[in-house]
């Protein structure tokens, strides 16, 4: 899993405020056969990649996971 949190330039600068957010996973861990993705572009208060697009990505999983009635690896 990757998550990462990047600053937003405006005319050659950091623009104050302003972040792109994103995360990326898989899983089964053992062998992936599912990817989520997520970016948050300019996300409201909490900004960070971990906060923000990860709990997303959690619940595209476990929709996956009920869809397809994965049951849990031992």
């Amino acid at each position: 899993m990757l998550r990462g949190t990047a600053q937003k330039y405006e005319n050659g600068r950091i623009a104050a405020g302003k972040y792109v957010s994103s995360f990326v996973g898989f899983f089964p861990a053992d062998a992936p056969k599912y990817l989520a993705l997520v970016v948050v572009d300019e996300p409201q208060g909490a900004y960070y990649g971990s906060v923000v697009a990860a709990p997303c990505a959690g619940e595209i999983f476990q929709r996956i996971i009920d869809l397809k009635n994965i049951q849990p690896s031992k």
